[in-house]
């Protein structure tokens, strides 16, 4: 599986039109990586990082902030600014 968090903010850009559809997207994925199970490195660090990033959107769109800096925060904001 691939965990490129840049192509799940593409994706999420052109199917996603309200905030709720992109934390649904999200958490559909969180999901996804709950039930992989038993990976090594560095695919795991990956997955690791991945998730992070899923769950700092999540928390994102719940509070209005982000919960940690992360490079990808500008795209983010973009994508969320876009939603209604």
């Amino acid at each position: 599986m691939n965990y490129d968090f840049a192509e799940f903010l593409k994706k999420a850009d052109s199917h996603c039109r309200t905030k709720q559809d992109l934390k649904d997207r999200a958490n559909s994925e969180i999901l996804k990586m709950k039930k992989t199970i038993k990976l090594k490195p560095p695919s795991l660090f990956l997955q690791q990082i991945y998730l992070k990033r899923l769950e700092g959107t999540v928390f994102a769109l719940k509070n209005g902030q982000f919960k940690y800096k992360d490079m990808y925060d500008n795209e983010l904001t973009k994508l969320i600014d876009k939603l209604s």
